[in-house]
């Protein structure tokens, strides 16, 4: 996502200037993202089931 922005070298400056984010979220919601969260179930759910 930071590459579509305008200038993305500065934003990922700003993004990880306190060190590498531990989530894969954005900074708004971080690990209480409902999108990472559906995201992951989705996974679990398509590697657990074999057909």
């Amino acid at each position: 996502m930071i590459s579509k922005l305008i200038d993305p070298q500065r934003a990922y400056q700003v993004y990880t200037q306190f060190g590498t984010p531990k989530v894969k979220a954005c900074t708004m919601c971080g690990g209480y993202c409902p999108m990472m969260w559906a995201m992951d179930q989705v996974r679990k759910i398509g590697s657990s089931s074999s057909l």
